[in-house]
């Protein structure tokens, strides 16, 4: 029984790592997929300050100035060094428009400011649907049970994001990582293994009690009372059970019992058809093997011929 119930606990911690797993991967997922919005973002904003960087090379080719590139490092990290290196840029060529009225009176220059003022809104819209996510992921994972299997399976505590100059030292961020499967499949494998061991122990204590109770069934089976009950049972149902004689030959001891066929099988013997007498179990009285045939076997003369 106990085996039973251990099954059960296992296939029950079995569901809830596979549910609050689920529920990790999903939270885990927009988190992701917002901090990639971010970083999409900020490459259209980098984009834009380049182009915004040709049009005042235009009016001033003095200056010196050097397309941004992105970080090839998708991480955190990576992430808030492209956003404050693009706004450190767009400072530059916003103070060089000061020094130039045509440039700042350019059609093409205020629309591209215009489209980094988007970029701009757009990243924060992005940045404060990050936090939410991460808010929700960080409050579900430190929930119980949920604590406990994040921590056996890889799902660390996910960073907020502030990209502002004046939590520069606070800035250099963790990556988030989660689990990759590794962990869950290396967790099932246990937990198969412990299944079929427990399945085993389970079969090899069931085939025990199984053969127990059959060795037991076989012993009521021959007892003398059930032997009895199951006579009384034919008796009543119609079928009595065959008679049982006992034989014995000429100065010898009598043996048995006997049934009707074996003593027809004996009496394929002529000297044994001569020398024996027969007895009914539970019957005191003799006879000979011709008055025994007539009682029993149903014929008006029973002959040592008829018999061979």
């Amino acid at each position: 029984m106990w085996m039973w119930i251990l099954l059960a606990v296992v296939i029950l911690i079995i569901y809830k790592v596979l549910q609050s797993y689920n529920n990790l991967q999903r939270n885990a997922h927009e988190i992701k997929e917002a901090l990639s919005n971010i970083s999409v973002s900020i490459s259209k904003k980098v984009n834009l300050i380049n182009q915004l960087m040709d049009v005042v090379k235009g009016y001033q080719a003095s200056e010196q100035l050097v397309h941004l590139t992105i970080a090839k490092e998708t991480g955190m990290n990576a992430i808030y060094s492209n956003y404050q290196d693009s706004n450190m840029m767009l400072t530059n060529l916003q103070g060089l428009a000061e020094r130039y009225p045509d440039l700042k009176a350019d059609q093409q220059y205020h629309r591209l400011i215009s489209n980094i003022e988007l970029c701009e809104a757009e990243i924060a819209q992005w940045r404060n649907e990050y936090n939410a996510r991460v808010k929700g992921y960080n409050t579900l994972r430190s929930s119980i049970p949920t604590i406990f299997i994040a921590n056996g399976l890889g799902f660390s505590e996910a960073p907020y994001l502030d990209l502002s100059v004046e939590n520069a030292e606070q800035n250099i961020l963790k990556d988030f990582k989660t689990d990759d499967g590794e962990r869950l499949n290396a967790l099932f494998k246990s937990a198969k293994d412990n299944i079929v061991e427990g399945s085993k122990s389970l079969a090899s204590t069931s085939k025990i009690a199984l053969d127990k109770a059959t060795d037991a069934g076989k012993k009521i089976a021959t007892s003398d009372q059930v032997q009895n009950f199951v006579e009384k049972a034919n008796t009543y149902m119609g079928k009595p059970n065959e008679p049982k004689f006992f034989y014995m030959l000429t100065e010898s001891a009598p043996k048995g019992p006997v049934s009707l066929d074996e003593i027809v099988e004996l009496a394929q013997d002529l000297n044994w058809v001569e020398q024996v007498r027969l007895s009914e179990v539970g019957s005191d009285q003799w006879s000979s093997f011709e008055d025994w045939g007539n009682i029993y076997l149903k014929t008006s003369v029973v002959s040592t011929q008829q018999i061979s």
